[in-house]
């Protein structure tokens, strides 16, 4: 049953990634994150450096790439590293041409701890279809691609909007890259 839960998502998130474009970051070897520039359209956000997100800033939506997440180890501190090395990427990204234009990066997940742990301010969703639906798949997502049942959160998790700065990008030292 997993096996064919893990094509049918992996077919859905090919058709996804193909139908909306999303790119990886530039110069990422390990290609776990996709991109998407957008200009920002909901209310007022202030991330934990201060930075204010208004409307019509440039921001990035970005997502996981679920078929390469495979290819690491599911623990915590692996998927940390993982992250923080795809950030090193994104912030040598960002000096280039439209990326130097973002004043942030934001995704939706159910790995906020990890997120928040390499300087992400999580916060609740608020609008409440698109938090039980973002929750939905990326528990869906969860259960279908994790490796082992062991040490692993049992139930729902709630998903949250992970946003970092342009400014906590730039500010990242050599160990993020």
């Amino acid at each position: 049953m997993n096996r064919f839960l893990l094509y049918f998502i992996k077919a859905i998130d090919t058709s996804v990634v193909r139908l909306a474009g999303w790119k990886h970051i530039p110069g990422s070897k390990d290609r776990l994150i996709y991109l998407c520039p957008r200009r920002y359209k909901g209310d007022p956000i202030t991330l934990k450096d201060g930075t204010v997100i208004q409307k019509n800033d440039l921001v990035a939506e970005i997502h996981l790439d679920n078929t390469n997440i495979l290819n690491i180890e599911a623990s915590y501190i692996s998927m940390a590293k993982a992250l923080q090395k795809e950030m090193g990427a994104l912030k040598e990204a960002m000096k280039q041409s439209p990326m130097d234009q973002l004043k942030g990066v934001y995704g939706i997940t159910v790995i906020y701890p990890i997120a928040e742990r390499i300087g992400f301010t999580s916060i609740r969703i608020r609008n409440p279809f698109k938090r039980f639906f973002g929750s939905l798949w990326e528990n869906i997502l969860r259960l279908v691609l994790k490796k082992a049942h062991r040490g692993r959160k049992k139930g729902f998790i709630e998903a949250r909007e992970c946003w970092l700065s342009r400014n906590q990008i730039d500010n990242m030292g050599a160990e993020m890259s």
